[in-house]
């Protein structure tokens, strides 16, 4: 076969191109997965500390060069996950928005008393572990009940706080020893408010005993600077720091209380966070604090989105609620508006019965991203198997049903106990409200509502029942109620002392997030880069095998090419011959 010199250049450089494609592939996806797994120095942690370590909360709080998203996620084991619990600046649980900023303040609040908790820092789209690659950890302080701490609040001003909001750490220092730090956020006006009544020993075992003539040593730090001031306990009024570029944090902290993230990090992505872009911010209504319930503490609002927009939806969503002796509820979120219901039984191969949402009629079924369905007519103390639908798709455990046994009847009916509230914004569209009590003695079991359409929910906790629905839950006027709202691809927490919300009505403000469209390029991006480490080595080896067959087909083209011309030098010259 004859093959002209143009055509030979071509096929030639079609060759070389396709045996190039697939270093250039190989190297690109090498340079993508470091480019999508580094942050960059501005965004790195840094002054990372510990701090207010309770029997129930604690604080984490760092500084980055630039501004920046700052969140944590947590868990009681080692091993974090997408869907391990999210907590974010105690400035955007307030806002209900995500802000950026260089100085970072979380609490994780709701804790149980001398637990170790597992936690990753998060920068921006990135997350941080100590520089063994390993969580961090911390553990909360035990229950002293013959300890009782009288408050013992400190005042003071940031001068040059304003911006953002400076954070304040106080530690007490007595015959050489320092005690574990408590802190602050500074409010719009540098003004900061701290209590030193829960002031522990550095190893978190004891409340640390101070007097008047203990030394106190405060510091303060944002916005690239700092400030240092030491007085005595005794001597704490009219406290008025000045922040400068000049400060130093030597024999200020304990050991116990920095958090080591290294110079470099690995910055192994945790799935399912992607923070959400800039929106114009709009101003919110003040809460009037003489009307309405007193919040007895913010927890974070977590807002549950994985790649472009799309919230955790599905099996790791479901929530069992309201369960007595004759019913209970499942309320699950979907990615998009469909129709969901329960199938259940007695057994576990015959689901024969139907149960729908509490919003459906008789005749009609609504499509919605929250799904709060009630079986109802059970029998007490029998274990009943269900799976819900939603979409098309059933979620099961591993394809085996869920169950659970109803508790017995009791001897007699619980008191008839409601909180009312109603929801603004978006979310009141489609909402689900899911509260529980926090007791001394423990927690209860999980109650829920749905949200109507004119955005007013009512929830029953006269028979709220014990985490093992075995008894009614006892709780008094003084504990906490903590109620968490739901929609897609957002939920807030708060948490009220149920004695002011008895005849109050809770008013929460919420939106829904939905994934945002991109063009192409970019929906590619970022679709790739919310992919966990395993997916991303799978496409990675696709591209290699794709590669390595167009490499063959370039080989194969070049061997073509020049097989061809020797063939053809060879007949020239034996037509040459017999010439």
């Amino acid at each position: 076969m004859y093959v002209s010199p143009r055509k030979k250049k071509l096929y030639t450089v079609v060759s070389i191109l396709l045996l190039a494609l697939i270093p250039i592939s190989v190297l690109g996806f090498m340079y993508y997965d470091d480019w999508r797994t580094s942050a960059t120095p501005e965004e790195k942690p840094s002054d990372v500390r510990m701090s207010d370590v309770t029997e129930t909360s604690a604080v984490v709080s760092w500084t980055t060069d630039s501004d920046t998203e700052g969140w944590m996620r947590y868990s009681e084991g080692v091993g974090i996950s997408g869907g391990s619990p999210l907590a974010q600046d105690d400035r955007d649980v307030r806002s209900g928005s995500t802000d950026k900023r260089t100085t970072h303040y979380v609490t994780l609040s709701s804790l149980q008393p001398g637990t170790t908790y597992y936690f990753v820092l998060g920068s921006g789209a990135q997350t941080y572990k100590d520089p063994d690659g390993n969580e961090f950890s911390l553990t909360t302080a035990t229950v002293e009940p013959d300890n009782v701490p009288v408050p013992d609040p400190v005042y003071g001003t940031v001068t040059n706080g304003t911006n953002e909001g400076a954070i304040v750490y106080v530690t007490l220092s007595k015959d050489g020893v320092k005690s574990f730090p408590v802190s602050a956020l500074t409010n719009d006006s540098g003004n900061f408010e701290l209590d030193l009544a829960h002031v522990r020993t550095a190893a978190l075992d004891d409340a640390f005993l101070y007097n008047d003539d203990t030394e106190m040593i405060i510091f303060a730090q944002g916005g690239g600077i700092g400030g240092v001031l030491r007085t005595s306990v005794g001597n704490s009024d009219a406290i008025s720091i000045t922040m400068d570029e000049n400060y130093s944090t030597t024999d200020i902290f304990t050991d116990e209380s920095n958090i080591d993230v290294g110079d470099d990090n690995d910055n192994d992505n945790v799935p399912n966070y992607v923070p959400p872009e800039d929106e114009p911010e709009e101003p919110e209504e003040e809460e009037d604090l003489e009307d309405g319930p007193m919040t007895k503490h913010d927890v974070p609002l977590t807002k549950l989105i994985l790649g472009t927009g799309l919230p955790q939806t599905g099996n790791d969503t479901l929530t069992v609620t309201n369960v007595n002796e004759n019913s209970f509820t499942i309320v699950w979120r979907s990615g998009s508006q469909e129709v969901g219901y329960v199938n259940y039984g007695t057994t576990a191969d015959s689901l024969s019965g139907e149960a729908r949402d509490t919003r459906d009629s008789l005749v009609e079924q609504g499509d919605f991203y929250m799904h709060h369905v009630t079986i109802n007519n059970l029998v007490p103390e029998t274990t009943y198997y269900y799976e819900t639908h939603s979409g098309g798709v059933a979620y099961n455990d591993g394809g085996v049903s869920y169950q659970i046994t109803l508790p017995a009847t009791e001897d007699s009916p619980p008191d008839f106990d409601s909180v009312f509230g109603d929801v603004t914004g978006t979310a009141k569209d489609d909402a689900v409200v899911i509260a529980r009590i926090l007791g001394e003695n423990g927690n209860s079991s999980d109650a829920s509502s749905e949200v109507a359409t004119d955005g007013t929910w009512t929830l029953s906790i006269g028979g709220i029942r014990t985490l093992d629905y075995s008894d009614y839950f006892s709780y008094t006027s003084d504990d906490t109620l903590e109620i968490t709202l739901r929609t897609l691809g957002n939920e807030i927490t708060r948490e009220y002392v149920l004695g002011d919300v008895s005849d109050e009505i809770i008013s929460l403000h919420l939106d829904m997030i939905e994934g945002e469209e991109s063009d192409f390029g970019y929906g590619l991006f970022d679709y790739i880069s919310s992919l966990p480490e395993t997916a991303i080595n799978r496409l990675t080896a696709i591209v290699l095998v794709v590669s390595v067959l167009f490499m063959g087909v370039g080989t194969y083209l070049l061997v073509s090419v020049y097989s061809s011309e020797k063939n053809a030098r060879w007949e020239k010259e034996v037509l040459k011959d017999l010439d």
